[in-house]
């Protein structure tokens, strides 16, 4: 027969392999009778685990009663799980609710305690009896009764070996975050880790938000098209600024195909007098497929590549080959394009300096993701307000927003839906035609 887990029984299920070891060790050496699972009142307080590695191995567990108070009942199992192996964070999570229960079980004596004082009282008529009586009602002044929350609380902090930083923290994610909270109970997650969590999601609104200020007045537009839909639709020779991000060859079978495909017809939207950036992998078969279809054609000249080199990602220590920490940019221009608007010494060069957008910051939405301050340096150096910029793989929007907070024309196209949608709430208008 198997017994149902008891409320006071607060604690998590073990984990896989903690519970694959329990298991063998059962299976192989048998079930140890000097370890009953305890009930009370007809129900689990202590063994709730080696009852499900019994269940599932076909043996019969011993079973022995309880007999105590509820109070005796709790401090046993606090006693008897104290050696489980669960994380600070879960000691403090299960504090919270063993504090609770303590409170409701002192809550429920005294309202019996007064009850029968009541009770007593009306049999009663005694002058000495009922200053008795009301000198054990009368409540406990407040500074006494805060110490003795603080001297639980502390009693509970070293009971389930966490801190009382902890358990406050534990407590207000309960209230705020009941999903968090069963996670971090269970083990799936870490006080820190969800509060870091909080963070970088406060920071992702605040960012987004601030984005959505900034070019309130003058609102991008993304198309859910492709670019095989969308450039058709822009006349030839209309284009200021094409400024976008295809898809790498890691996503792509056959990147010369792909390059021949997209990039003659894009350039043949852009003004004779306008500029070009195409943001590429720096991989070998990459750049020969851009730069076969580009030194093919002659409306444009193509600069020596830009580099965008980030230093705050790092990878594992290379053996065979070098860690990549940059991308290709390549610059098209002509004689007749108007002079760059490259001010700053350190924008002048080839290099551009600047680190990833970094999710602990807020500021990241996609793996490829072009930092806010490369997006600004291109767009000012290439174009003047009012001039009409276009990206036509706009992913989450990050050029086209750029644009737009230099009040430059903008608009774009992506085929991800995922991606157009973040767009949408980074500030962007979305047409879903």
């Amino acid at each position: 027969m198997n017994y149902q887990k008891h409320s006071l029984n607060i604690f998590p299920e073990m984990g896989a392999e903690d519970f694959s070891r329990l298991k063998c060790d059962i299976e192989a050496n048998g079930y140890d009778k000097s370890q009953p699972i305890w009930l009370f009142h007809g129900e689990i307080v202590d063994g709730w685990n080696r009852q499900r590695a019994c269940s599932e191995l076909g043996l019969q567990p011993v079973y022995k009663d309880f007999d105590g108070t509820e109070m005796e009942a709790i401090e046993f199992v606090m006693r008897t799980n104290k050696r489980r192996n669960l994380t600070s964070s879960q000691w403090a999570a299960i504090a919270v609710e063993a504090d609770d229960i303590v409170k409701a079980i002192e809550e429920a004596t005294e309202a019996a305690r007064r009850a029968k004082i009541a009770e007593r009282e009306n049999v009663s008529n005694q002058y000495s009896e009922k200053v008795e009586m009301a000198q054990l009602i009368a409540p406990s002044p407040k500074t006494s009764q805060n110490k003795s929350k603080s001297e639980s609380r502390t009693k509970i902090a070293k009971a389930f070996n966490t801190n009382r930083s902890y358990i406050s923290d534990a407590k207000r994610l309960r209230i705020e975050n009941p999903e968090a909270f069963k996670r971090i109970k269970s083990g799936q997650a870490t006080i820190t880790q969800v509060k870091k969590q909080a963070q970088i999601k406060k920071a992702k609104e605040d960012y987004t938000k601030a984005q959505r200020v900034d070019i309130a007045k003058n609102k991008p537009v993304v198309h859910k098209m492709s670019y095989a839909d969308f450039l058709p639709t822009l006349q030839d020779n209309s284009v200021d600024l094409l400024i976008t991000d295809p898809p790498y060859s890691t996503d792509v079978e056959d990147i010369a195909g792909f390059a021949q495909d997209w990039v003659p017809l894009a350039l043949s939207k852009v003004k004779e007098t306008g500029r070009a950036f195409i943001c590429i992998g720096a991989y070998p078969k990459e750049l020969q497929a851009y730069l076969g279809v580009l030194l093919a054609q002659s409306k444009f000249i193509v600069d020596n590549p830009l580099i965008w080199t980030y230093r705050n990602t790092l990878g594992i220590t290379p053996k065979m080959k070098y860690n990549l920490n940059y991308q290709v940019i390549l610059h098209l221009y002509s004689e007749d394009s108007g002079p760059l608007d490259t001010s700053v010494t350190n924008e002048m060069f080839s290099v551009q300096d600047i680190n990833a957008p970094d999710g602990r910051l807020g500021n990241r939405y996609h793996t490829w993701q072009k930092p806010d301050e490369l997006s600004h340096r291109l767009v000012k150096h290439a174009s003047k307000e009012g001039d009409k910029v276009v990206d036509c793989f706009a992913c989450t929007g990050s050029f086209l927003i750029a644009a737009a907070k230099m009040n430059r024309t903008a608009s774009g196209c992506d085929i991800s839906h995922e991606n157009l949608l973040i767009a949408q709430k980074r500030g962007c208008d979305y047409d879903q035609v």
